[in-house]
C-alpha cells in the first residue's frame, strides 16, 4: 500500500502523509512494524485512536477553472492508516470475494477490475440503438449514486458487508469509526474548528 501510494495525494488531517511512510520504508522496518502493531491492536479491541476521529472535507473542481457548486466533488480526508484499512479490507478483499461468489451484478461497473467507464457508455449507446432500430419499447434507468457515502446507514451496510464476507470485527470497527468522526471543512481560509 505504501509503495504504490502517491505522495501528492492529500492525506491525514494530522499532517502525516504517504511521504513519511515511504521514508520509513527506506529506513528501519521496525517503525512500520510498530505502526502495524498499533493498527492490529486497534482492530482486535475495536479502538479508534483520537487522531483517527478527525475528518477534513474539501471540495475539488471537476473541471479546473469552473468552480460551479453543482460541479464540485466532496473529498473526505482521513488518516493514512485508516485509508490503508479501507483499501485492504473493503477494496481488495471484499471486492475479490464478491467477484468470486458472483454477488456483484454484471451491470455494475464502478470499482471493479477489468471494467472501464467507457464500456458502460458504449453498452448504453448500443442498447439505445438496438431498441430504436428494432422498434422495441424500452425503458432505461441510470443510477449514479454520487456523493452518497455519507448518507449510507452504517448498520445496514455492515450487514451487507458481512454477507459479502467481511468479518464481524471489521464491521464493528468501521461502524465505531464512522460514528466517532468529527468533520471539519477546509477552504481557502483554513480548516474549520470544532
Amino acid at each position: 500500500f505504501v509503495k504504490n501510494s502517491k505522495e501528492r495525494t492529500g492525506t491525514s488531517p494530522s499532517g502525516r502523509h504517504y511521504g513519511h511512510y515511504k521514508a520509513l520504508l527506506q529506513g528501519h522496518k521496525h517503525f512500520l512494524e510498530t505502526i502495524h502493531g498499533v493498527i492490529e491492536l486497534s482492530l482486535q479491541h475495536n479502538i479508534i485512536l483520537k487522531r483517527w476521529r478527525r475528518t477534513t472535507t474539501t471540495l475539488i473542481e471537476k473541471e479546473t477553472g469552473f468552480p460551479f457548486v453543482h460541479r464540485m466533488r466532496a473529498i473526505h480526508i482521513i488518516e493514512a492508516e485508516v485509508q490503508f484499512l479501507a483499501k485492504n479490507f473493503y477494496i481488495t478483499k471484499l471486492m475479490k470475494n464478491a467477484e468470486m461468489t458472483n454477488l456483484v451484478t454484471d451491470e455494475q461497473y464502478g470499482g471493479r477490475t477489468r471494467r472501464q467507464a467507457q464500456s458502460a457508455v458504449i453498452n448504453k449507446v448500443l442498447y439505445y440503438n438496438l431498441s430504436h432500430q428494432m422498434l422495441m419499447p424500452a425503458a432505461f434507468m441510470d443510477d449514479d449514486a454520487r456523493a452518497c457515502y455519507d448518507r449510507i446507514i452504517t448498520s445496514l451496510s455492515s450487514l451487507e458487508c458481512r454477507k459479502w464476507g467481511l468479518s464481524k470485527n471489521i464491521t464493528e470497527f468501521t461502524n465505531k469509526f464512522i460514528e466517532s468522526q468529527n468533520y471539519h471543512i477546509r477552504s481557502a481560509y483554513g480548516i474549520s474548528h470544532d
